[in-house]
């Protein structure tokens, strides 16, 4: 769990200091989370109650970290990891001429 991860293509840094798991972006502190009651769990910073989750393949290989919504990849943008991706929705035509708004 340690070393160097990515919350998309952002690098995170995550080492251990004084017991706790520490995440670092550009070297600042971002995240610390310690371990209750057998979780790892946000204790400073955005990710604090969240419990992070250590997920892996079905060959026991570590896939991905997930934090609440956050997954978090050894590689930018990592293949095969569940990370949302956006899809642009099809723009609309206007069918008609543009009617001004009255508000």
């Amino acid at each position: 769990m340690l070393g160097l991860w990515h919350w998309g293509p952002g690098p995170v840094v995550f080492a251990c200091e004084a017991g706790d798991l520490v995440a670092r972006q550009r070297g600042i502190e971002a995240w610390r989370f310690g371990v209750d009651a057998g979780r790892v769990v946000g204790i400073r910073g955005y990710h604090s109650g969240e419990q992070l989750r250590v997920v892996r393949r079905s060959d026991g290989v570590v896939s991905h970290l997930d934090i609440g919504t956050f997954i978090l990849t050894r590689e930018p943008y990592e293949d095969g990891a569940p990370i949302p991706r956006w899809t642009p929705r099809p723009r609309l035509r206007a069918t008609g001429p543009a009617r001004r708004s009255t508000c």
